[in-house]
């Protein structure tokens, strides 16, 4: 509670919820830990993790894509993709967007990614 105490203004959208996506014939279904929404409607999306500290991002590059997936099912809006790491050393957000004042160029960003995710769905079609 207290990491999200120190947020920007949000309210939370839903948790565990069940979307579904096809990209080029493949069809995901998905169970997204946490949806949040920003202060202007927009979509922040969580991931939790246990254990050993994730970064969401690396070398600028999400580490995996299962985040930028829920953003391209979600088809909204996206202010933040993150992983919540929650740890007994250390509990705290680690994402990328606006909601976590980074990515100057988010939406291209973000569109680059939901690219390199259809490529990916197509190749497993």
């Amino acid at each position: 509670m207290a990491v999200d105490r120190e947020r920007d203004a949000f309210r939370i959208d839903g948790v565990e919820s069940d979307v579904s996506v096809t990209l080029s014939g493949a069809t995901f279904n998905l169970r997204c830990d946490r949806v949040d929404r920003d202060s202007n409607d927009a979509l922040i999306v969580i991931d939790y993790k246990t254990g050993a500290k994730r970064r969401f991002l690396t070398s600028g590059e999400p580490a995996d894509l299962q985040l930028v997936l829920y953003a391209c099912a979600l088809d909204a809006a996206i202010a933040g993709l993150a992983l919540f790491n929650v740890d007994s050393r250390e509990t705290g957000l680690d994402g990328a967007g606006p909601a976590f004042d980074t990515g100057a160029e988010w939406p291209q960003q973000l569109d680059e990614w939901k690219d390199t995710v259809r490529a990916a769905a197509a190749m497993i079609a």
